[in-house]
């Protein structure tokens, strides 16, 4: 398996986005976050490696101006 494609739980992808983790509960809950599965009757939640990173990319501005 490619890293890319390695499936990270709510901890591990607030690490790699330098976060805490209830940042990215706040953003499964309220929207504008990057995507997530939820692929066990449990209820469990995990990350792409790649989709973290296209989020993280597709947020990139030239100036604070840009900034919403």
């Amino acid at each position: 398996m490619d890293k890319d494609d390695e499936y990270l739980t709510p901890k591990e992808a607030a690490m790699l986005l330098r976060n805490h983790p209830y940042t990215l509960e706040r953003y499964r809950r309220l929207g504008g976050g990057p995507p997530f599965s939820k692929p066990f009757a449990n209820g469990r939640v995990l990350y792409k490696r790649s989709d973290l990173i296209l989020w993280v990319d597709s947020k990139k501005v030239n100036s604070t101006n840009q900034l919403p």
